[in-house]
């Protein structure tokens, strides 16, 4: 939200507005003379009408005896505020933009917002019956409460349509090519988009009634140091168990009182200024119980609107909805939510072991070169592609073979002897990325490698006229690199796009089925 972009403008308020401020507004209220008998007359009269009211009275008893005195101080502060002559129609909306924002966050709905602006009228016209030119103060205090109003309203209108903005962007998520790359980018939409709403947001799952992030944005309970792939703990909550096994949304609208959110999350919560939360449950194609969406807010009261409920309701509706979607029609093999984010953290922390198998050259048995093949390393387990690379998406791969090759080049003066060749498969997300691709030949060059036992294999489906990724492809040949078709014979390479005719190398070639041995290979 930019609910600050409307103080940048040049004000041009209609008359009532203008005559509420001013000079002859200024004089009127310099008659009062000290107002703070005023001040905390109305205050306390406001209090004590505002709890007639149910709505209102909610968001009040929401709030700890300390957080209710220091409304009260705000209160009286804003009151004399509204009350000085000095006020100008500029500085009033900047003041009710930030006021109109926290009522908002504190589960204020504008029917509340609009019968509290009456009250106010109502009271402090009755505080200044006897002053005098008492009708002129009362006509400037009724337009300033309008003018109050109307701009808290007007933010409320804002929000509105940055929830709506925010609703869209997350639709068009769903054309996102993989489902974690998804996920991370509606976290992050979230939590940018709706920024002085919320504080945090995370999505997890409740496994054998115990609750586990499986990512998060911004401040959450439980959340590490760093939003990428943490290894978050797994905390027992009786109530998340409840919730989940009841299909109900979970709210805590005050983790300070002592009738909130009693589980051991209250310290954790408290520690990172987390005031509420709300935790909603995302549904499958299917309509079962998905995972956890959880949103953090830093007031309190922010889940008594019961529009806000909606609101993010209908937010984890998507996400499940669109999610599942997502991983039903991805053609590779799908993996649970936490599988996948295990994989990319090995990744991320380059848990990455280079195996290399033997090609034979079928004509005289002997070894013609060795293949490079990635696996991923969780303690002492190994992991195959197979695996993992259903849950990586164009970065993962590039990163994964950056980090391979460096492997590779480390590796290479210890394979056998010094002329043998390692081929490695470019991923063919590459292609699409000139600039990277561009880039490879000073990659090589920096980490050393020698040319003459390199080679790059591609597959053909990845082959495009993109000219940009043909001149790329051919600096790597004019360096000394070996391009070849991967898996194909003689008959596939006469079909190739006629500008990559002349760049191709093809061979014949046995795989030796022995398995992956680390760091050697069988050579004659």
């Amino acid at each position: 939200m930019r609910l600050h972009s409307e103080n940048k403008k040049d004000y041009h308020e209609p008359t009532w507005v203008r005559a509420a401020y001013g000079p002859d507004a200024a004089l009127a209220l310099s008659r009062l003379g000290p107002a703070a008998g005023y001040i905390e007359q109305a205050v306390e009269s406001f209090y004590i009408s505002l709890m007639d009211i149910p709505a209102a009275r909610a968001v009040l008893e929401n709030l700890t005896p300390q957080e209710f005195k220091r409304l009260r101080s705000s209160q009286t502060a804003y009151l004399g505020t509204l009350l000085s002559p000095d006020l100008s129609a500029e500085r009033h909306k900047q003041l009710a933009t930030q006021i109109g924002l926290h009522h908002f966050c504190c589960g204020l709905s504008t029917d509340v917002l609009a019968e509290a602006s009456v009250l106010y009228t109502e009271i402090v016209a009755s505080l200044v019956v006897e002053a005098s030119d008492a009708e002129h103060i009362r006509a400037i205090m009724t337009r300033r409460f309008q003018y109050d109003l109307i701009t808290q309203i007007e933010v409320y209108a804002l929000i509105q349509q940055d929830r709506l903005s925010t609703h869209e962007k997350i639709a068009w998520q769903r054309h996102t090519d993989h489902p974690l790359d998804f996920m991370n980018a509606t976290l992050e939409i979230l939590l940018e988009s709706l920024s002085e709403d919320v504080i945090g947001v995370a999505v997890g799952n409740v496994k054998n009634g115990n609750y586990r992030h499986l990512l998060s944005r911004g401040r959450v309970p439980f959340g590490g140091p760093s939003p990428e792939f943490t290894d978050y703990p797994t905390v027992g909550a009786p109530e998340i168990q409840k919730s989940w096994y009841n299909e109900q949304a979970l709210i805590a609208n005050n983790v300070s009182r002592p009738s909130g959110f009693s589980t051991d999350w209250q310290p954790e919560l408290t520690d990172r200024g987390i005031r509420s939360f709300g935790l909603f449950l995302m549904y499958d194609l299917q309509g079962a119980p998905k995972s956890l969406l959880m949103v953090c807010g830093n007031f309190p009261g922010y889940f008594l609107n019961e529009g806000t409920l909606h609101y993010w309701q209908q937010i984890a509706d998507m996400i499940g909805v669109n999610f599942d979607l997502i991983e039903r029609s991805n053609a590779r093999r799908r993996h649970r939510l936490s599988d996948g984010l295990r994989f990319r953290q090995l990744l991320a922390q380059a848990k990455v072991e280079m195996h290399y198998q033997p090609i034979i050259n079928p004509d005289s048995g002997r070894t013609a070169k060795v293949e490079a093949l990635a696996r991923l390393k969780d303690g002492h387990q190994t992991i195959s592609p197979g695996m993992f690379l259903p849950a990586f998406g164009a970065n993962q791969l590039r990163d994964l073979f950056d980090i391979g090759l460096a492997r590779v080049i480390e590796n290479l003066p210890t394979i056998s002897d010094n002329y043998l060749v390692c081929s490695i498969n470019l991923p063919p997300e590459t292609m699409g990325d000139t600039q990277w691709l561009g880039a490879l030949p000073q990659q090589l060059e920096k980490l050393g490698a020698i040319p003459q036992r390199i080679s790059l294999e591609i597959v053909e489906s990845a082959l495009s006229d993109d000219k940009k990724a043909q001149a790329a492809l051919y600096a790597l040949k004019e360096a000394g690199y070996s391009i070849f078709l991967d898996d194909v014979g003689t008959g596939v390479i006469r079909m190739v796009l006629p500008a990559y005719k002349t760049l191709f190398k093809h061979e014949k070639r046995l795989i030796c089925d022995l398995g992956p041995a680390q760091h050697q290979a069988a050579a004659g």
